[in-house]
């Protein structure tokens, strides 16, 4: 990515560093936690993965949204749009915590299955 010194490149590529950070982390916690057969350990990376997971899925859903500023009534500003992405966090980690899609218990069972 090409650094031009504007506040847009520069929160795109902070963006797509922590993505990068936040995969490897979950990758690597998981990992962990297979290698010392701690069940518990394993349960919470699942857990995290499907946080994850549900969080991109909301990013990706609003990005299907009109970008249109000259359409708003009141165009949108980086403050709306960091708002927006920590409220999606914020959505995701609740519903993690109170049951989730499924994923979690999906991949926990299936990484116990493989590496028993």
């Amino acid at each position: 990515m090409k650094m031009d010194g504007s506040i847009n490149s520069i929160v795109d590529m902070a963006t797509s560093q922590g993505n990068s950070i936040k995969t490897n982390s979950l990758k690597s916690k998981a990992d962990d936690a297979l290698k010392g057969k701690n069940d518990e350990e394993l349960k919470e990376a699942c857990k995290q993965f499907e946080n994850y997971f549900i969080e991109q899925m909301m990013k990706e859903m609003r990005n299907t949204l009109s970008k249109d500023n000259e359409d708003a009534l009141i165009p949108k500003g980086k403050g709306e749009t960091m708002f927006t992405e920590m409220r999606d966090s914020q959505y995701s980690k609740e519903a993690t915590e109170n049951g989730g899609i499924g994923l979690a218990k999906m991949l926990y069972t299936q990484l116990k299955k493989s590496n028993s």
